[in-house]
């Protein structure tokens, strides 16, 4: 069934002449294979039994396909806007409302709240070391691709990097930093879960006080990764003035330190904000009961606005009028606009007899843009189920926070509302899903409500992964409020997704059985161990000792010094990621790479006299013995032919006259022949080279 597999491919007649060719195959004595016999009769039930079976099968539609797959735990991707973090070059405040555009090309972003941004910016940075200031201010320029060691290649406890602002940063919000880390390539990501520290950093801000402690949310895991730092200041900043440069600080500074490889920068960007790869089609925004409402969107100055009120507490909202100078009593309300631009309603009891009731939600208003107020009915509900709506908006519907506004009557035959969210599974209640392919709502159950009339209320679309734009692009905005303005992204688009379909899922399901997630092969053990979250891991190697019955297994990470090993830290990381995946009755041991020099001596006939043949032949031989920093796996073989084809190869020799390899331990390998074959845990390093050089005409 999932692989969609036509099973039903034969017909009630061929399917029946395949059966009666078969019956010799099972038995000699049954030769009457006439309709009047009762055991054709009953092969003839059964055969028609097991067509319509196969055609049943073959009739399992896309949600069934879907129920099945969820019963192994695997849910679809569902339409995900990509999130952008936006920097802002200007010289003046800025202020943008919720709903505010820019645009990229095709794609369109949004901001989802109001933000407010201050023009300051990073104007130095310094590592300082008791007392000692290097400047790193180049760190600011996201041109520079090679990375800084920012704490020194030996961070310690006291150590500090230091942010000098030309501005003061704000208290009263986040301050989003992002940090692009110099060696992502050789680390893999740390998981969004994981408890890996390899250092307790402290984020702190100067005050007239001194220095205080920020609260931090740190996503680089102190400074291994790229992330993002959001950071929160409860005081006043001041200017500080111990730095080369003066200005407002924030600085990093090392209290515990156990990095595996010294933190390294390429850059890093302050005072940014988040936009979203959406377009809002329409949004509800709720209220406590009030006579007075502020509305802060752009989306509200659309004009295309509907208010209702929920005039009792538990009660359906009722739909209000702007009033326009002409009615007395009614249900209506008052529009302005504030100072800022916002727009206000004001509703007033006493003159109109209506009013909001109490508590949050009393007041709903749903705003909506003007090629979708077109659109905003969805059409009459008729009770039965599978009932099916169109959804008329471009792009991909956002399931995540959709919802329709459900027009009833009361008992008066006057109308009211409510909010209905997908995914409800209460009978009783509107029970409907969003098919995102065909951007449809369909209704599973009508609940116990009868007709009714169905509307858009919150409605997002988004272009899912085409939103996961690249850095540094020059983000347009769609308004004219703010001339002069640059807004990029010093880093890429994150998150966005499309929806995926039922064959897109089951090639996902086939891909996930297909890869490691329980250790039971030692293959297995190898992928699981070189993937250990966080870690930077070189060459894996997994054996098993039947004897003991336990998987060992040999990693080699990347960490400073020629020939690394493992630190305990490091043990103890791929330990827990190992453990609940393998087998219970399997022991696991982590072996350290053990590393076998091999020594040379090697008589060699040149062609004539060359400068720095000798060094060229001992590089060659480094090279090739050397299996810790090529890709040779550990318990490789040291092939003799495979060097001494190496040397000859060079063009200044004429031959090779002689060729020793000789290990430098009593253990660990195996001599076949003029080969070294090595043991499971280790890696061959060159060791003493002795090269000696004749030249042809001495009698060689």
């Amino acid at each position: 069934m999932l692989n969609s597999i036509n099973l039903n491919d034969k017909t009630y007649d061929e399917m029946m002449a395949e059966v009666l060719s078969r019956i010799p195959m099972y038995t000699n004595e049954w030769t009457n294979f006439n309709v009047s016999d009762p055991g054709i009769t009953i092969l003839q039930n059964l055969t028609a039994f097991n067509q319509l079976q196969q055609t049943y099968i073959n009739e399992v539609n896309d949600s069934i396909r879907r129920k099945l797959l969820k019963l192994l735990h695997m849910e679809p991707a569902q339409n995900r806007p990509a999130r952008v973090l936006l920097e802002a070059r200007t010289e003046r405040p800025l202020r943008l409302r919720s709903n505010m555009k820019f645009t990229v090309g095709d794609l369109k972003f949004e901001t989802a709240d109001n933000i407010r941004i201050n023009p300051w910016k990073i104007i130095a940075i310094y590592s300082e070391n008791n007392g000692f200031f290097r400047d790193l201010t180049y760190l600011v320029d996201r041109g520079i691709r090679a990375g800084t060691e920012v704490f020194g290649s030996e961070p310690g406890p006291g150590m500090a990097l230091y942010l000098i602002l030309d501005g003061k940063p704000d208290t009263e919000k986040e301050i989003i930093l992002y940090a692009h880390a110099g060696h992502p390539e050789i680390r893999n990501k740390p998981d969004e879960y994981s408890d890996l520290h390899f250092a307790e950093l402290s984020w702190q801000y100067y005050t007239a006080e001194g220095w205080l402690e920020a609260e931090c949310k740190d996503g680089t895991f102190a400074l291994i990764s790229d992330g993002e730092i959001r950071l929160k200041l409860s005081e006043e900043p001041a200017v500080f003035s111990g730095a080369p440069t003066e200005g407002y600080a924030l600085r990093c500074v090392v209290k515990k330190s156990a990095y595996d490889i010294p933190p390294c920068l390429r850059s890093i960007t302050a005072n940014l904000f988040e936009v979203y790869q959406q377009s809002t089609c329409s949004a509800s925004f709720r209220f406590h009961g009030a006579n007075r409402i502020v509305i802060d969107s752009e989306l509200a100055l659309s004009g295309c606005m509907f208010v209702y009120c929920r005039e009792k507490k538990g009660g359906l909202y009722k739909a209000y009028k702007e009033y326009t100078g002409l009615q007395s009593n009614g249900r209506y309300y008052r529009k302005s606009f504030d100072e800022d631009g916002s727009v206000v309603i004001d509703f007033d009891p006493i003159a109109f007899g209506y009013g909001p009731g109490r508590g949050f939600g009393a007041v709903l208003v749903v705003c909506y843009t003007e090629e979708t107020v077109l659109h905003r009915s969805l059409g009459q509900m008729f009770g039965y189920d599978d009932q099916v709506f169109d959804i008329e908006v471009e792009g991909h519907v956002i399931g995540e926070g959709f919802s329709i506004l459900v027009e009833t009557l009361d008992e008066k035959g006057e109308p009211e509302y409510f909010v209905s969210y997908p995914g409800e599974t209460d009978p009783d209640k509107l029970c409907y899903e969003i098919l995102s392919e065909t951007k449809q709502i369909i209704v599973r159950h009508p609940g116990a409500g009868g007709s009714c009339r169905l509307y858009l209320c919150d409605c997002r679309t988004t272009e899912g992964a085409g939103g996961n734009v690249r850095e540094k692009n020059s983000f347009e905005p769609s308004f004219a409020e703010l001339p002069g303005v640059e807004f990029t992204n010093p880093t890429s688009g994150r998150g966005g997704a499309n929806y995926e379909t039922v064959e897109q899922l089951r090639s996902r399901f086939v891909s996930d059985l297909k890869s490691a997630t329980a250790a039971v092969l030692v293959s297995d053990y190898e992928q699981l161990v070189k993937k250990t979250p966080g870690l930077c891991i070189h060459k894996v190697k997994a054996f098993y000792s039947e004897q003991s019955n336990t998987v060992k297994i040999a990693v080699k990470p990347y960490l400073p010094g020629k020939y690394p090993g493992l630190s305990p830290q490091y043990v103890s990381r791929i330990r827990a990621h190992i453990e609940p995946r393998r087998l219970i009755t399997t022991g696991i041991e982590i072996l350290n790479p053990t590393y076998i020099p091999i020594d040379v001596q090697v008589t060699v006939i040149v062609k004539g006299q060359f400068e720095g043949v000798k060094r060229e032949i001992e590089k060659v031989v480094r090279e090739e013995l050397d299996f810790a920093g090529s890709d040779r796996s550990f318990g490789d073989t040291v092939k003799f032919n495979d060097v001494y084809r190496k040397i000859e190869g060079l063009p200044f020799v004429e031959s090779v006259y002689n060729l020793a390899l000789i290990p430098r331990t009593n253990r660990d390998f195996e001599l076949i022949g003029n080969d070294i074959r090595l043991g499971e845990s280790c890696l061959a390093i060159p060791g003493n080279i002795s090269v000696e050089m004749h030249a042809r005409y001495n009698g060689f």
